[in-house]
């Protein structure tokens, strides 16, 4: 990702055991997309296979636990980063067979188990990231597991002091207990979750400027007032309209969501058919970078076909095929990958985004924002009248691009670990084809990532994170 009561009233629930095929329309006038899908269960077998290993790369049984995000390759060590966890319980839920609930439920205990072991604070929130396990690197080491020794949770410490919290990190974990409340009816989840939502009302419900809330807290707990991204209020609408309002039967979660869709409304550019990234100023409307995940995601998350030209304009605008014979590939042999890059910008760069990072690729495929596109795009076919000629094929497209997930998680990705532990092969979903400069600050490189591989699944089960 770029720059994530009361009990028992209104509960909607899900059947745990009930597995999820691929696009389960059979058929439709796209075509039998249904039956290519379900080709992949193998792949999708696979993908799953990579989410257990990484849960127990570290530690095992009931032990309280998060994962680490990328593969050891990134040189993050054990860092677990609270949204690429989140995704993983979703898709945990969405599957729901063998111990995928147990599993779910297990990094749900854990999330709570840092709201209220926080070696600081006590008003129920999280952090963006926790160290999970030992590791050495030149440059940092740890001792500690997720719970250390004093009974808090390990935050991260130098050099990269993942210790904020942020609107987005705060909404996907508040999704992912939301989704566990209604799956399985226990009350500490929807309570986890509440505490969540309440934080961030508290902390960046903002009336001044362009409205909607703001980025969150830093590491040393200073708001960040100024800076609206129109992902995080994606996020809130979502957590409070479609979930916290129908779970809690509160109204007042309603009326906190539409502060944040006035944002959204505002961040809409009605000429070109896309949503802008943000502010960072609170007043001024920033236009440089337009990123994938605001298009595809607010689709999800509204399901409003006022703004799904957004989804088209991603499709022509950053749409990325990666061969050996682009810029600063990292593909060899023949192998040609197409998908969705990050911005307008990746598209383009071909400066480091930071001095230490190799040089971009602008033709890299961004295979998370590819997982949204395809799950977006089922989503939009499904709500779009059969008679219009505009949107077909939206199943065939989010079908290409499964496909295209599968044959990078089939070929990249090898001789990569976790806890120096052998990640199975073609198991994992890599974030990025080559390197890509996310037009942001960092870039993505091709490393083995839970929540690329959680997209991939996510789409594989014609999912909908946003939505009960």
């Amino acid at each position: 990702m770029g720059i994530a009561a009361v009990a028992g009233m209104g509960v909607v629930t899900a059947n745990p055991g009930e597995a999820k095929a691929w696009a389960d329309d059979a058929s439709t006038e796209d075509g039998p997309a249904s039956d290519p899908l379900r080709q992949r269960n193998g792949s999708v077998n696979r993908a799953y296979d990579y989410l257990s290993f990484a849960m127990d790369a570290y530690q095992q049984g009931q032990t309280p636990r998060l994962m680490q995000s990328y593969s050891d390759s990134q040189e993050l060590g054990s860092t677990a980063f609270v949204y690429d966890n989140s995704l993983t319980i979703l898709v945990y839920l969405e599957r729901g067979k063998g111990d995928d609930v147990a599993r779910a439920m297990l990094l749900g205990d854990s999330f709570l188990y840092a709201q209220t072991h926080d070696p600081t604070y006590t008003d129920g929130r999280v952090r963006q990231a926790y160290w999970v396990g030992p590791f050495t690197l030149p440059f940092t080491s740890n001792d500690s597991y997720f719970v250390r020794g004093d009974g808090s949770v390990n935050l991260v410490g130098a050099p990269w002091f993942f210790q904020g919290s942020s609107v987005s990190d705060m909404c996907w974990v508040a999704i992912a207990l939301a989704r566990l409340f209604a799956c399985t009816g226990e009350s500490r989840y929807l309570e986890g979750s509440v505490r969540l939502g309440q934080w961030i009302v508290a902390n960046a419900f903002d009336p001044a400027g362009l409205g909607g809330y703001s980025f969150g807290v830093d590491s040393k707990n200073n708001r960040l007032s100024l800076m609206k991204l129109t992902e995080h209020n994606v996020d809130v609408y979502a957590l409070f309209t479609n979930l916290l309002a129908p779970l809690t039967r509160d109204a007042q979660w309603r009326r906190d969501g539409q502060h944040a869709l006035e944002f959204i409304q505002r961040l809409w550019n009605a000429q070109g058919g896309f949503f802008y990234t943000g502010s960072s100023d609170g007043n001024t409307i920033d236009t440089a970078v337009v990123l994938e995940e605001v298009q595809s995601e607010s689709y999800l998350a509204l399901l409003d076909r006022r703004y799904e030209s957004a989804l088209d304009w991603t499709k022509t605008n950053l749409i990325a095929t990666d061969t050996p014979q682009s810029l600063n590939p990292s593909l060899t042999g023949n192998l040609r990958l197409s998908g969705v890059s990050f911005s307008n910008v990746s598209r383009h760069a071909t400066e480091r985004a930071n001095s230490g990072d190799p040089l971009p690729d602008p033709d890299a495929v961004w295979l998370e924002g590819t997982g949204h596109m395809a799950a977006a795009l089922q989503a939009r076919r499904r709500k779009v009248r059969n008679d219009l000629p505009t949107f077909h094929g939206d199943l065939v497209t989010a079908s290409d691009y499964s496909s295209q997930i599968s044959l990078a998680q089939t070929q990249l990705g090898r001789n990569q670990k976790v806890n120096g532990l052998a990640i199975p092969d073609e198991s994992g979903v890599v974030a990025a084809s080559s390197i890509l400069n996310t037009g942001t600050g960092f870039s993505y490189y091709p490393n083995v990532h839970l929540a690329a591989t959680s997209w991939y699944l996510i789409a594989a089960s014609s999912g909908n994170p946003y939505q009960l």
